[in-house]
């Protein structure tokens, strides 16, 4: 809470995306907190926010990709079904993995 509430983590991010941003003013919606367990996924989806930022407290030991692109869909009735085939089938350049996913890249494109 303290990280989310934050004025330089704000002031930070609107700098990075050169637009002001806003916290979302529900409080219970604000902050989503994911939990894996072994064997856990979290599926292919769209996030419903502009802007997602994410948080991983702890690398993978395997497994553990972490694929994020720019925006595929050109309105929120728009499924993309071509866009997320190529980021599944890992036949994009829109794609990227984070450093240390557990996929044993670098980073880059997937």
């Amino acid at each position: 809470k303290r990280l989310y509430e934050a004025p330089e983590l704000l002031a930070f991010l609107s700098a990075l995306l050169q637009r002001p941003l806003f916290r979302l003013d529900d409080p219970i919606g604000a902050c989503t907190i994911n939990v894996f367990r072994e064997g856990w996924h979290h599926a292919w989806h769209f996030d419903e926010a502009e802007f997602t930022v994410t948080l991983s407290l702890q690398a993978a030991d395997e497994g553990g990709h972490f694929v994020f692109t720019p925006p595929l869909r050109t309105s929120a009735d728009d499924p993309a079904n071509a866009a997320v085939a190529s980021v599944l089938r890992a036949q994009t350049e829109h794609a990227f993995s984070l450093p240390g996913d557990g996929t044993g890249e670098s980073g880059g494109a997937a």
